[in-house]
């Protein structure tokens, strides 16, 4: 079924107790197996695309999957990011765990490399998450591959751009309280152009570049810090209190004209009615 546009899939219901011996299900491998046979045929008999040699790997989580498919950052495409430019930039091993440990992560070596970036509890494995080009192997071959390449393939030319501001900069005054935070946090992440040299975006911590993906609730909030004219948490606590009382005398007013809908009345009154209720 489609669940979305584009995003055919079925589904197995499968009894997590046995009703025969009362054992507990636990999937198995040849149990995956198994399901994706059916469902393979399932796709052949209705002339649906096959997946002929599924890539090994850790299974995305359903919110990555969908920042993926709308174009949007999330913290493993980040952090795969992250792992490439570095790969890029480095003419040995050494150099590329260097670059790594400069974007503040730390790593640990098993039959997988561990990365984890610093304020993180857990660490991801490259080859788990992102595919056998992440093992150890195959990044010394890359960066043997990368250092092979034209420089003009491996640094594409930048693009400048300049922009007009209008206004008078001397007539400027300094924003404080909480709006100043948010202006000063953009600056911080990039979003803000910056006047004198400082670290580049690629380069802010990983954990600071996350904070992205929440920007539109960032600027939502700040838009109504502006509305309001609110610098102070005390000012931001009335605001809520206000709201919150005006909200609980909008819902009183709402609850009574629905009493009065329920009473014999003329069609006229009750359509009145309702578009109050909409109000």
């Amino acid at each position: 079924h489609l669940d979305k546009a584009n995003h055919l899939h079925n589904h197995f219901v499968v009894n997590s107790v046995s009703f025969l011996d009362g054992k507990r299900y636990h999937r198995t491998n040849q149990d995956y197996r198994n399901m994706r046979m059916v469902s393979d045929r399932l796709c052949k008999e209705y002339q649906l695309s096959v997946v002929r040699q599924p890539e090994q790997g850790k299974g995305k989580h359903y919110a990555e999957w969908q920042a993926e498919q709308d174009g949007k950052p999330s913290y493993h495409s980040m952090v795969k990011s992250d792992v490439d430019e570095a790969i890029r930039k480095a003419r040995t091993e050494k150099q590329f765990f260097f670059y790594l440990r400069e974007k503040g992560y730390s790593f640990k070596f098993g039959k997988d490399i561990t990365i984890r970036p610093e304020g993180r509890e857990r660490g991801l494995k490259l080859k788990r998450n992102f595919g056998e080009n992440y093992s150890l192997e195959a990044i010394r071959v890359r960066i043997l591959e990368e250092n092979e390449l034209p420089a003009e393939k491996k640094f594409p030319v930048q693009r400048h751009y300049r922009i007009r501001v209008s206004g008078n900069f001397k007539q400027t005054r300094k924003i404080g309280g909480l709006r100043g935070l948010y202006l000063h946090y953009c600056y911080l992440l990039g979003i803000l152009p910056k006047n004198r040299p400082s670290i580049s975006a690629k380069q802010v911590h990983v954990l600071f570049r996350e904070d992205l993906l929440k920007l539109n609730t960032i600027s939502k909030e700040t838009k109504l810090l502006c509305h309001y004219h609110i610098d102070t948490a005390e000012q931001l606590f009335s605001l809520k209190e206000s709201l919150q009382k005006k909200t609980e005398q909008c819902v009183g007013e709402r609850k009574h004209l629905r009493y009065k809908i329920r009473a014999d009345r003329p069609e006229e009154e009750i359509e009145e009615m309702k578009e109050q209720i909409k109000v």
